[in-house]
């Protein structure tokens, strides 16, 4: 899986997860906000990384 693939896969899951946590804000279940919260951060974390990357690759 190509670095562009791989950023593309991530910015879809970042998005699936960022809509969970809109759907579970709305509700009152406290117990997965945290975890999804983090996951969302460290899947935005490694985005930028590898886009940070391929910008070095492309130099």
């Amino acid at each position: 899986m190509s670095n562009d693939d791989r950023v593309q896969t991530l910015q879809n899951k970042h998005a699936e997860i960022d809509a969970e946590l809109q759907t579970l804000v709305r509700v009152p279940v406290y117990n997965n906000i945290s975890e999804l919260k983090k996951a969302k951060l460290a899947i935005k974390d490694e985005i930028r990384r590898l886009q940070e990357e391929m910008q070095v690759l492309a130099t």
